[in-house]
């Protein structure tokens, strides 16, 4: 099955919800992603990522934004959500803001500062899970570059 394929299904699942199961669940935000992944409607996927949804945290949201920016060709608006992500960043946040600053950067082909973003999250509490780093779709851009090999290679 197609992602196009998918998207459509998906899209179908999620007519049978009203408005207000909508925004008691992910399921709008899903669907924003596979949009524009699939191209099958980017002005209605940024409408719905620029919502404040009221289950997604906004900077898993935002940072969706800025890799649609990215995908879309507005790499300036891109760095203003990595912008808006870092001003936001706190020491409660376990290092999540510089992680999705981190995908938006490895999308823009801005290995060296993707990398250190990543790095950064680690050392502001992000969970090092091998496998979140080296299985991201959003980091692929990553996997040949010697510093984000070592950064995810297995510490001893």
């Amino acid at each position: 099955i197609s992602m196009f394929n998918t998207y459509q299904r998906f899209a179908q699942f999620v007519k049978q919800f009203d408005e207000s199961t909508l925004e008691k669940t992910m399921l709008r935000f899903q669907l924003a992603v596979m949009m524009y992944k699939t191209k099958d409607d980017i002005s209605g996927a940024e409408k719905i990522l620029q919502q404040n949804l009221l289950v997604i945290p906004r900077p898993r949201r935002i940072h969706q934004l800025g890799i649609f920016y990215v995908v879309t060709g507005r790499e300036e608006k891109a760095n203003e959500i990595i912008q808006d992500l870092i001003s936001h960043e706190n020491p409660f946040d376990n290092g999540v803001p510089s992680y999705y600053a981190a995908k938006i950067e490895a999308e823009l082909g801005h290995k060296e500062k993707s990398v250190d973003y990543l790095s950064k999250a680690i050392a502001n509490g992000m969970e090092f899970r091998q496998e979140l780093f080296e299985f991201d779709a959003d980091l692929k851009n990553l996997l040949d570059y010697p510093p984000f090999i070592e950064l995810v290679r297995p510490k001893e």
